[in-house]
């Protein structure tokens, strides 16, 4: 729902709903309809069949609407991924981003600077939804040069989202844990940082951590180099990415 929209979602589950009814409804009809000839009772000759016409045929109208509305909500739905939506180069956004990105990683005490940005990679996409009013996905990539020479070359790839309230924000947070965790390559990280309403770290083919603190929501996956890290640095990275959230 926060990626394709909200609207269009619920829209199609509606109409698959609709559908699914009106469906049920036809075959109740018709199972009556066989079991009185079966039973060998009236089929109803006294009755209004002019009204019992009117009425199948609204329902017939009815499915085959929310059929197409089905249809077309569903290419809406696929079609509109709002992560691809709106993607620019990093450089070239005018805006304000409410997190902190891989040059931010320069804060840390043991990094230099980050050097070597590509601006031909690093991209942003930013999208607005009536129920996340603000989400934003970022990559990055480039070197994290440290204070003793080492260079470690990567990546770091944010998703951001603040929510209406602090029940949808828990509910993504649950979401997001869920579906990292039916990964085939899951592997939990135990991690814990202060200040935040929940953390949960893991190993998916790449280092990740998903963090919330009231309606804002940051999932941080971190793509580097492991011949240069130094121990700890997921944990002290992570930190630096979350005080974006303080």
């Amino acid at each position: 729902m926060v990626n394709r929209g909200s609207l269009i979602s619920i829209a199609l589950v509606l109409c698959v709903i609709i559908f699914i009814v009106t469906g049920l409804v036809k075959a109740v009809s018709l199972y009556r309809l066989r079991r009185k000839i079966l039973d060998g009772d009236s089929l109803g000759s006294d009755t209004n069949w002019r009204r019992g016409a009117r009425i199948y045929t609204v329902k017939a109208v009815v499915g085959i609407i929310a059929y197409v509305a089905m249809i077309v909500f569903g290419c809406m739905f696929i079609l509109s991924d709002g992560t691809d939506r709106n993607q620019m180069p990093l450089s070239e956004y005018q805006g304000e981003v409410p997190f902190r990105t891989i040059t931010d990683l320069a804060s840390c005490d043991d990094i230099q600077k980050v050097d070597n940005i590509d601006d031909d990679v690093n991209t942003i996409s930013e999208w607005s939804d009536i129920l996340w009013p603000e989400n934003y996905k970022v990559y990055e990539y480039g070197d994290i040069v440290y204070t003793d020479g080492n260079i470690c070359h990567g990546g770091l790839v944010i998703t951001y989202h603040e929510a209406k309230n602090e029940w949808l924000a828990n509910k993504l947070y649950q979401a997001y844990v869920h579906r990292a965790k039916h990964q085939s390559d899951y592997e939990k990280i135990d991690m814990k940082i202060a200040g935040l309403d929940d953390v949960d770290a893991y190993w998916d083919g790449s280092e990740s951590v998903i963090m919330r603190k009231g309606r804002r929501l940051i999932v941080a996956s971190f793509y580097m180099s492991g011949e240069n890290r130094h121990e700890g640095d997921l944990e002290e990275w992570a930190g630096c990415i979350a005080v974006s959230l303080e």
